[in-house]
């Protein structure tokens, strides 16, 4: 673990309380080696709010005061829903799309097959893995036999979860 992850700042935006505390306690799997991880993102950011007030309105700055997460300036990615973190949008300033959906893109651009994106309605959390508090995320994915497009958990094989109810709008 790098020194500027050695502890981390909540800067509370309500009450302007700055409260640090030490990586592994406040943050555990947020972050790994100067890398947010973006798949349990939402359910880490759940559990922070101010020690002072209480409130969730928040930033999440490192040992250099240099920004990771801001409640108020988050940017949701257009794929899968889930926020982009600070690192991500200062190393490609104007991206509209996480580390994990736009190596998705990539791997399937590589394959030559450009696969539908995930319904709107869909896009997050998988539903088995949000209620679990697991971390996997919906995806398509493209049945072997027939080729058609279906969703899936993307940790797939330890989730099973999928679902055709969108193949219509999936396989045009």
């Amino acid at each position: 673990m790098s020194n500027r992850l050695s502890h981390i700042t909540l800067h509370c935006h309500e009450c302007d309380h700055r409260g640090k505390t030490d990586y592994e306690v406040l943050v555990g799997e947020l972050i790994n080696f100067d890398k947010l991880n973006l798949s349990n993102l939402n359910t880490i950011l759940d559990r922070f709010k101010c020690g002072k007030c209480g409130e969730k309105n928040f930033s999440l700055l490192d040992a250099t005061d240099e920004l990771l997460f801001d409640m108020e300036r988050n940017i949701l990615c257009e794929v899968c829903d889930l926020e982009i973190p600070f690192p991500r949008l200062s190393s490609q300033p104007g991206t509209r799309v996480c580390i994990l959906c736009k190596d998705d893109q990539e791997n399937r651009q590589q394959q030559g097959t450009v696969f539908p994106s995930v319904p709107v309605g869909m896009r997050g959390k998988c539903p088995r893995c949000k209620k679990n508090n697991k971390t996997g995320i919906v995806v398509v994915y493209r049945n072997s036999r027939d080729r058609n497009y279906f969703l899936g958990c993307s940790s797939f094989p330890k989730c099973h979860w999928s679902s055709d109810d969108h193949a219509e709008e999936l396989n045009k």
